[in-house]
């Protein structure tokens, strides 16, 4: 007989303990598993188009880091065409924290987790398969944070909305309550975001460009860019054996919320500079790591036109079909 009670329990003293600990100690025991565990750039390509992994696809735990405002939504619908949905579980880092139990809702640990999620959390440590492969994405910042504060204002029920209504796009990044605009894709990637942890960070600029570089080379299976994201999509295709990586944009925050990047005046977008000047050194270095990546692969400027030109006729098809 199905044992709901079992099937939703998890020793409450397993999660105080994890709690209990520090941020630096958190991070630490996911860092230490992910090294164990991770099957690197470098592998993953060493495992492409054959398998020396083998049976590849019960051996590994998918997790896609999401980082808020990185096309990472389109991302999740491109992974949910390629995994088995029965084996996803997509919550984020929060509502996580507050009902960890639902992680076992079918039983069992899921092979895909998906969300908003960060270095600390608990569910690295309850990933049971042998190997990871590790995902994330991340975006020219100073768009990205444009971005995330129209998100706030279109989103009613979000916990940041009324911030953004109530002030200008400067101030609100000036905000002390304004973390996801603060150097947030660094913050995240090291797990320093939670709790404001980053503000009791000791570390200089350049140590935490260097350790964000060494997380997003060493620590993530593959990482891309949204300035380069069809070119990233072929590179999923072709190390994860996926058929189908066509796509809609997905989330797109409403037109009436934009915020045109060319009508902003040079003092915002100096504020922007001056609170994400980690995130903007990270992800100078990370596009061209990206870059010789996909070259090494043969994924070319005609390669990526090709699969946009074919991309864009899957998406009319689309459009072609919701009138009907």
């Amino acid at each position: 007989m199905f044992d709901v009670k079992k099937q939703f329990s998890i020793p409450k003293k397993q999660l105080s303990d994890w709690y209990g600990q520090s941020v630096h100690d958190r991070n630490h025991l996911n860092n230490q598993m992910i090294d164990e565990k991770l099957i690197d750039w470098e592998e993953m390509l060493d495992n492409t188009p054959v398998r020396k992994i083998k049976p590849f696809h019960l051996k590994t735990n998918v997790v896609f880091f999401h980082v808020p405002k990185t096309a990472g939504t389109t991302l999740d619908f491109i992974i949910s065409k390629n995994l088995p949905v029965w084996g996803i579980f997509k919550q984020h880092g929060a509502d996580f924290d507050r009902n960890v139990a639902a992680f076992y809702k079918s039983g069992d640990a899921p092979k895909t987790v998906m969300g908003h999620n960060e270095l600390t959390d608990y569910f690295y440590q309850l990933l049971t398969r042998e190997r990871l492969i590790h995902i994330t994405t991340i975006r020219e910042p100073i768009s990205r944070v444009i971005s995330y504060y129209d998100f706030l204002r279109a989103q009613k029920t979000h916990p940041g909305h009324d911030l953004a209504q109530q002030l200008s796009l400067g101030d609100f990044v000036k905000s002390p309550k304004s973390d996801e605009v603060r150097n947030a894709q660094t913050g995240r990637i090291l797990g320093l975001l939670k709790h404001s942890e980053y503000k009791r960070d000791t570390r200089t600029q350049e140590q935490l460009i260097e350790a964000a570089m060494h997380q997003l080379s060493n620590r993530f299976t593959l990482f891309g860019t949204t300035k380069q994201f069809d070119a990233f999509l072929l590179m999923l295709a072709k190390m994860m054996n996926w058929q189908d990586v066509y796509y809609q944009r997905q989330n797109v925050t409403n037109k009436k919320f934009k915020t045109d990047i060319n009508s902003l005046s040079t003092e915002v977008i100096d504020i922007i500079k001056e609170h994400n000047q980690v995130d903007i050194a990270v992800y100078e270095q990370a596009e061209k790591l990206f870059s010789n990546r996909a070259e090494k692969m043969g994924i070319t400027d005609e390669v990526v036109s090709q699969f946009r030109a074919r991309n864009m006729q899957y998406q009319e098809l689309v459009q072609l079909n919701q009138k009907y």
